[in-house]
């Protein structure tokens, strides 16, 4: 009974945005119950080991029948359909609530240190979530991993940005979002998720050029698409 208590405890951490504003404490954003960031990261932690034999046992399931592996993926869709990120690129819940002296209030009305908090709540949250669905419901881990592709996180988020813009996606378990197509591509390239990803949507419309990797690619592949066949044969 116990391990379904910390199920049941990291399940509520993943699900729930609960954020009570502390004024004068030293850290002035509580999220579910937790008083800091590192404390949140813990008990999420504790969760993920916790939670290991149960999603083993769903996962083994569904290799055996592709209807357990619908309603698994179905519940992990939920889940993910319920993180976002907003139009200033911070990362969003569907069901955030925030309280100050018992009143509800709105982000806007943070000061930027509280927001800080929050929003490093909200990135914990969503790769917790990240990291349990790529080890035990990755559709195609599998698969033989015979490419690497190396990006930079700049150039990650400027390919990104660009396939969203394009409306050329489509999120299968709710709203598509910049940010979730970012994690998508990272998650499937097998490369890490930029760290500073508001930093640098912020950079990227500050440098001269907001498509220097996007031109990069151009121009080789025109140069692909014209070489001699000698060249393309090597």
């Amino acid at each position: 009974m116990k391990n379904l208590d910390y199920l049941a405890a990291y399940l509520h951490n993943l699900t729930c945005a609960e954020a009570e504003i502390v004024p004068g404490a030293p850290y002035p954003v509580r999220f579910n119950g937790a008083s800091t960031p590192g404390v949140f990261q813990s008990r999420l932690q504790e969760g993920e080991i916790m939670s290991v034999p149960y999603l083993l046992s769903y996962m083994e399931r569904s290799h055996k029948s592709q209807a357990v592996q619908r309603v698994c993926l179905h519940h992990f869709g939920n889940i993910h359909a319920l993180y976002g990120c907003g139009s200033d690129k911070r990362p969003t819940h569907r069901y955030l609530t925030i309280v100050r002296e018992g009143r509800r209030v709105a982000y806007s009305s943070l000061t930027r240190a509280e927001q800080h908090y929050l929003d490093d709540y909200l990135a914990l949250q969503h790769d917790s979530f990240t990291r349990q669905r790529s080890l035990f419901f990755d559709e195609g881990k599998e698969a033989a991993d015979s490419y690497r592709i190396r990006l930079s996180d700049t150039e990650l988020t400027e390919l990104a940005g660009a396939l969203y813009a394009c409306d050329c996606i489509e999120c299968l378990s709710g709203t598509p979002s910049r940010i979730g197509l970012t994690r998508f591509l990272a998650h499937s390239f097998h490369i890490a998720f930029p760290s500073n990803y508001a930093t640098i949507c912020k950079q990227l419309t500050q440098r001269n050029s907001a498509t220097l990797f996007l031109d990069h690619l151009r121009k080789h592949f025109l140069m692909l698409l014209f070489s001699s066949p000698k060249s393309k044969a090597k």
